[in-house]
């Protein structure tokens, strides 16, 4: 049977995967795909603060940063790091 996950469910497992070895500070059992949602949602309502926008639009801007996304969350970036690395890529 094949069974489909969603692209974000990868990427998440991705950044997880990878995080113990890109920032020896996280411990692989110490994070789990939830954190990663609500560290993610957080940055979403920032960039919506930021830039005075719907949170569906910030959304977009951050799912188009899927890379400085794994960055951030792979060397525990603070949301207001994040926020100003994805608008500036933006």
């Amino acid at each position: 049977m094949i069974q489909v996950v969603p692209v974000e469910t990868v990427a998440v497992a991705a950044v997880i995967d990878q995080a113990e070895y890109l920032h020896p500070s996280i411990c692989h059992e110490d994070i789990s795909v939830s954190e990663y949602f609500e560290w993610e949602e957080a940055v979403v309502e920032k960039v919506a603060a930021v830039l005075d926008i719907t949170y569906s639009d910030a959304s977009a801007i951050v799912g188009a940063q899927l890379f400085i996304m794994q960055q951030a969350w792979s060397m525990g970036m603070e949301i207001d790091q994040v926020s100003k690395s994805t608008i500036g890529a933006a």
